[in-house]
């Protein structure tokens, strides 16, 4: 029996290995008509080969570690992923960007999910803009006084803005709550770029909260449609993975990055 597993396990390696030199040949494919297919603006594959690519990579890392359970896994899943489905699946899973539809005022999320407002109340500098991010996911840019609406599924989540800084906000989100992040910009940098900052509220922040209701309320919220979504996270993959890494190396444990507590929701009668 010792020897009919050894003999399984070095199957099992040397069919890997060979699935990894043709992985790394369908990975160079899949960058190849990624490129392609941004050229053509067909963003639904650009979008399905940036996964596939994300899946390959991660194949390329279980093999090099060793762990060919997770290799021969993540291959089935790849391979399970490639057959049409009869139902439409959202192009991104992790989050609804409620803002492809204009719409003002505060609403609760669907049962189950969690409402963000990412909100610049704030008229100064009307002409600034920021690229806003969750977890690995572009969501959008607004210049001035505006606000981005997002839902997602509750639990641990990653917010975060670009400038001339990258300024983060980790979060802990419970379901069926509403949550607020106020935008601010610090102070001027160079080649007339501002410091970005975000800050959690809560409850107690009456001040705060009152400029973002009454901006909330009296603004349509920026409309973003899925296409260009899609499009901008494709062209920004480098420079988001890139972000990233140098937040969990570096910044994440030098900067002291404010913490969205999930009982620092904002109840729904507090936003009318």
């Amino acid at each position: 029996m010792k020897k009919t597993l050894i003999i399984s396990i070095f199957l099992t390696i040397c069919t890997l290995g060979y699935s990894q030199e043709t992985n790394k040949e369908l990975l160079k494919k899949a960058e190849t008509e990624l490129s392609t297919a941004l050229e053509k603006e067909d963003y639904e594959r650009a979008a399905q080969l940036k996964k596939e690519i994300e899946t390959r990579k991660e194949i390329e890392k279980a093999v090099t570690d060793g762990n060919y359970e997770l290799a021969a896994q993540l291959k089935k899943e790849l391979k399970n992923s490639n057959i049409p489905s009869t139902k439409s699946e959202p192009v991104h899973s992790e989050f609804n960007m409620s803002t492809t539809v204009s719409r003002s005022g505060f609403y609760e999320p669907e049962e189950g999910n969690v409402a963000i407002y990412i909100v610049r109340a704030d008229k100064r500098g009307g002409l600034v803009g920021f690229e806003y991010f969750f977890n690995d996911q572009y969501i959008g840019k607004f210049t001035g006084q505006n606000y981005l609406r997002l839902e997602c599924k509750p639990g641990e989540q990653l917010i975060w803005a670009s400038s001339e800084n990258k300024e983060f906000v980790t979060a802990e989100l419970a379901a069926n709550k509403i949550y607020i992040i106020q935008v601010n910009h610090d102070r001027w940098g160079a080649a007339f770029k501002v410091h970005v900052s975000l800050q959690p509220l809560n409850k107690n922040d009456s001040k705060e909260l009152k400029a973002i209701v009454k901006t909330i309320n009296t603004l349509d919220v920026t409309a973003i449609s899925e296409t260009e979504i899609v499009s901008t996270d494709a062209k920004m993959k480098r420079f988001i993975g890139e972000e990233l890494t140098h937040y969990q190396n570096i910044t994440k444990d030098k900067y002291n990055f404010r913490h969205l507590n999930k009982n620092d929701f904002i109840p729904i009668e507090m936003l009318k």
